[in-house]
């Protein structure tokens, strides 16, 4: 009867001890309504390395929690306008605002043979939500200056290289707008007027802006076609009169035949200026390019086509420097 008391005993203390081994936080964090947690786990590698497994542990727990988070981002409503596409390639860029205020509750290193190590982290919804309210509260006072801009100015390129680097400032509050939804369950107020507002006043201006296109020579006129194409996919409306313009495009075109077998080539030069409606230069530059074709006159349609391209670039990487305060 003794020796059947001891062995109840033992089996209960190696149970109490294996239950024991693995806190409960590990399988089930605590529940409350202001704060977030996630629990994840690293192995230890050897002796040294339990400080460096906790932060790797660490790391892997705020993914989690992040996750726990995650909804769908809200995009411009102006993702389908010729000129997002070439704004995109500089806001894509743009990294979000790391969400602060994680806290390392708990950690736990296992004594067992695999020799883990376990982190609980919590996050605080509403300190997190204050500290993104004061980023984006930051954003809005400098987006002030931008909706002090008057509409009254003739002149549209002018208002329209204004507002421009407003669109980073935009995009960087648009990724504090998704975190504030995400730890706001959904229901918070974005009050994102302001930055809507000069949002669609620059793609309104981008949208109207008006091109004048003037050819050098006929070699230049007979590249007329392809140009146009070119700055009407980036956007820009192409006008054939001089009233008005905000853009004002010269270029000359200078070309060279080669004949190799039954392959024919085309060297072109092209001279290029880009000027503002006050005659002034916004960009100048030479482009060479090549065409080649065994087609009579394809070689010259395919060096003209080329060209065009490369004056497509030249064009996108001047607006785009326009996103420069």
């Amino acid at each position: 009867m003794c020796n059947k008391k001891w062995l109840l005993c033992f089996v209960i203390i190696i149970l109490t001890g294996c239950g024991a081994s693995i806190p409960v936080w590990v399988k089930k964090p605590p529940v409350n309504e202001n704060m977030v947690y996630a629990v994840a786990s690293a192995e230890q590698r050897n002796e040294t390395d339990e400080t460096a497994a906790i932060e790797r542990a660490r790391d892997k727990a705020k993914v989690k929690l992040l996750q726990s988070l995650k909804i769908a981002q809200s995009t411009s409503p102006y993702s389908g306008n010729a000129f997002y596409r070439i704004f995109r390639q500089k806001l894509e860029t743009i990294q979000p605002t790391a969400i602060t205020g994680f806290n390392t509750e708990k950690t736990y290193v296992s004594k067992e043979a695999d020799k883990k190590v376990y982190v609980l982290l919590s996050l605080n919804r509403q300190s997190a939500i204050e500290a993104i309210r004061a980023d984006m509260s930051k954003i809005d006072a400098s987006l002030g200056k931008y909706e002090s801009v008057s509409d009254d100015s003739p002149n549209q390129l002018a208002l329209f290289k204004q507002l421009v680097p407003a669109l980073p400032l935009i995009e960087k509050r648009r990724h504090l707008e998704h975190q504030l939804m995400m730890l706001s369950k959904g229901e918070a107020d974005l009050d994102n007027a302001l930055a809507m507002a000069i949002e669609k006043r620059i793609y309104t201006l981008a949208d109207n802006l008006k091109i004048l296109l003037k050819a050098g020579n006929k070699k230049a006129l007979d590249m007329l076609p392809y140009l146009i194409q070119e700055i009407t996919t980036l956007g820009f409306k192409v006008f054939d009169v001089e009233k008005h313009p905000d853009i004002i495009i010269e270029f000359g075109l200078k070309t060279r035949k080669q004949k190799e077998d039954q392959i024919e080539f085309v060297f072109a030069t092209g001279n290029i200026q880009i000027r503002d409606n006050k005659g002034r230069i916004l960009k100048g530059f030479v482009k060479e390019v090549k065409g080649a074709s065994s087609v009579s006159g394809g070689a010259y349609e395919r060096a003209a086509k080329n060209m065009s391209t490369e004056f497509g670039k030249e064009f996108v990487n001047l607006i785009l420097s326009s996103l420069e305060p």
